[in-house]
């Protein structure tokens, strides 16, 4: 037959719930005292607890859904901040820079989108050019100012209007 060791505890250093799980109560030379079996190491959890999480991440359950997705691409789309797009979406910075972290695809699509509205305006000033020759010279002025800028040819300073 196989000798156990035994620790003994004092029975004062457990809370009364854990004195149940796996313990004996042995005579002991000591008065007040439980012995406890030294049992080899194992996994402390239920082997059915194990079976349900295999596959599974556990933890919270993620916000950022297809319609938090689609809010943010909203807002980016029209320039909005990091700050403004969290709040239009209902979460917070972390969340974002949490989920950019885990997904540089999603960080490369931002940046895209956060240049579409200047690029709608280059497309709206560009047609309207072709109509309007006042906002085709107030364009040549502000894009080549030294060439078509009310400059003086032999100073750097702008004469007035």
């Amino acid at each position: 037959m196989e000798e156990l060791e035994f620790d003994t505890i004092p029975i004062e250093a457990f809370p009364q719930e854990t004195i149940e799980l796996e313990m004996e109560e042995l005579p002991l030379p000591f008065d007040g005292c439980l012995a406890l079996k030294t049992l080899p190491r194992h996994n402390p959890r239920p082997a059915n607890v194990i079976e349900k999480t295999k596959g599974q991440k556990g933890g919270r359950p993620t916000v950022m859904k297809n319609d938090t997705l689609q809010k943010l691409r909203m807002a980016y789309l029209v320039d909005a901040s990091d700050r403004e797009a969290c709040v239009f979406a209902g979460i917070s910075l972390q969340t974002l820079y949490n989920y950019q972290h885990n997904n540089p695809e999603f960080l490369e699509q931002k940046q895209g989108w956060k240049l579409n509205l200047g690029m709608l305006a280059r497309l709206t000033v560009a047609r309207a050019i072709q109509t309007d020759p006042n906002l085709a010279w107030k364009y040549l002025e502000r894009k080549f100012p030294q060439e078509y800028g009310n400059y003086c040819l032999g100073c750097k300073n702008r004469i007035g209007r």
